[in-house]
């Protein structure tokens, strides 16, 4: 029968780098003769995710080797992915974790490291040179350790009953069976039923089932959830659409009295106030009609010019009967009112323009 090879995954601080390759060198006779793989973060190849790589040989391991130190406890990394994970893990059973004290700590209150067998025996941290003869001497203690779990991980194999037939019975039975063809039929049997080549499904299609039968029912909550949401809002709809109409109805009826009423007390004094005759809108407009224009009056206006003048014409306003002399001039006017006369002398005197009313009857000319 093969040996089943075991799988280790090496946990470590950087500081500790050397001590590493020391105990995977001692463990080459092991891996040399397939009982064991060795796995650590320096292994990752170019292009690799390593937080993926890390978290993946963990899930694979059988074995974890964790070399304590204080820089181990002091990696952050360590203590929330790598320990955490391999802690869960070893308390389901599928993983054995063994500490190996590197460098001298104190790791006897570590609520995980305190509560497992470490290595190598006697709590003496590797690096130790006063307890130890050699430098190999701990690591070989280590490598034994090891070696002394493997029958304690490895599965125990079933055996299958092989019944004592008597010899009576063998007379009287059937034939004996040959249990080889027999579980070789079986098997050739079996091999015919899959029809994916013996392979089961993978976890996902499984994972992908069940996100939609999820989903499915969360659908079902939404729809069954809006339904009630919808009648509750349509409740409360129709019940604020009467109140409000009960609120227009009782506004309405209240300013409905309210004007009756004022309506009432006018109508109430207009009945005992004393009539009085309304106006004759004709009569304003007859006395209106019956005024007397503006009067229009005759003045005489006097002309005074200087001497060695003489006024050839006189261009009065065309609103203006008017007659014309040479020192004197009659005008028809309308009092209040203002006029202009432009005066034309001879000897080529520039002319001259005046404006004069009923009042001023006296134009001197300069």
């Amino acid at each position: 029968m093969p040996v089943k090879t075991y799988k280790l995954f090496v946990m470590y601080a950087r500081e500790e780098k050397s001590i590493h390759d020391r105990l995977v060198e001692h463990l080459s006779p092991l891996v040399n003769g397939g009982s064991i793989v060795v796995w650590s973060d320096h292994m990752i190849k170019p292009g690799q995710i390593w937080g993926e790589e890390i978290v993946k040989k963990l899930n694979q391991s059988d074995i974890i080797l964790m070399l304590i130190s204080a820089s181990f406890f002091n990696s952050k990394y360590i203590r929330t992915v790598e320990l955490k994970l391999a802690k869960d893990r070893h308390d389901k059973g599928r993983v054995r974790l063994i500490p190996i004290i590197a460098r001298e700590c104190y790791w006897q209150d570590d609520p995980i490291v305190s509560k497992l067998q470490v290595l190598p025996d006697g709590d003496k941290a590797i690096d130790s040179k006063v307890n130890w003869q050699s430098e190999d001497q701990p690591y070989t203690e280590i490598v034994k350790g090891i070696v002394s779990i493997f029958n304690e991980i490895k599965p125990e194999k079933e055996k299958i009953p092989n019944p004592k037939v008597s010899s009576t019975m063998r007379k009287t039975a059937d034939p004996p069976i040959d249990i080889n063809s027999e579980r070789e039929e079986t098997v050739i049997h079996d091999r015919k039923k899959p029809d994916n080549g013996g392979k089961k499904p993978p976890k996902t299609v499984y994972y992908a089932i069940g996100l939609v039968f999820l989903l499915a029912l969360s659908l079902v909550k939404f729809f069954i959830d809006y339904q009630k949401r919808s009648s509750e809002e349509v409740r409360i709809t129709l019940a604020v659409s009467n109140k409000l109409a009960e609120v227009r109805a009782k506004l309405a009826r209240a300013c409905t009295e309210k004007v009756m009423s004022e309506a009432k007390v006018r109508y109430t004094q207009w009945r005992q106030s004393p009539k009085t005759k309304p106006k004759n809108i004709h009569e304003d407009q007859k006395k209106e009609d019956t005024t007397d224009p503006l009067p229009e009056v005759n003045v005489k206006i006097n002309i005074i010019h200087p001497p060695n003048t003489t006024v050839e014409r006189i261009d009065f306003d065309p609103r203006v009967p008017h007659t014309i002399g040479s020192e004197s001039t009659t005008v028809t006017v309308i009092r209040n009112e203002q006029y202009k006369a432009t005066f034309y002398f001879a000897n080529g005197i520039q002319p001259r323009i005046i404006y004069f009313n009923s009042q001023n009857y006296q134009i001197v000319l300069r």
